[in-house]
């Protein structure tokens, strides 16, 4: 999983360095939503981090805490980053 995501990831920045390239460097609305999505990705990718280091290798509960937080976690990652994706080619279209 951690490959396809980080896949995905790399994929919205380098789109949204193409869009930022192709307006002449000037901020749109198209390159502030690729920002955002991606300090959004990287801002739950840090609580999700957080979440794992008080996970313990014993405690069932924690574990079952923690995979609940990321799959919730990358399914939104998924659903932000194919959104932004269709709006950013949808737009361009």
């Amino acid at each position: 999983m951690a490959l396809q995501y980080y896949f995905m990831l790399a994929a919205l920045f380098f789109t949204g360095l193409v869009v930022f390239g192709a307006t002449g460097m000037e901020v749109t609305w198209q390159v502030i939503m690729m920002i955002g999505a991606l300090s959004w990705i990287i801002f739950t990718s840090a609580k999700l981090h957080q979440v794992f280091k008080r996970t313990r290798e014993r405690d069932i509960e924690s574990q079952k805490l923690f995979k609940m937080y990321a799959k919730r976690k990358y399914i939104t990652d998924i659903l932000i980053i194919l959104g932004v994706t269709a709006v950013m080619y949808a737009v361009s279209l």
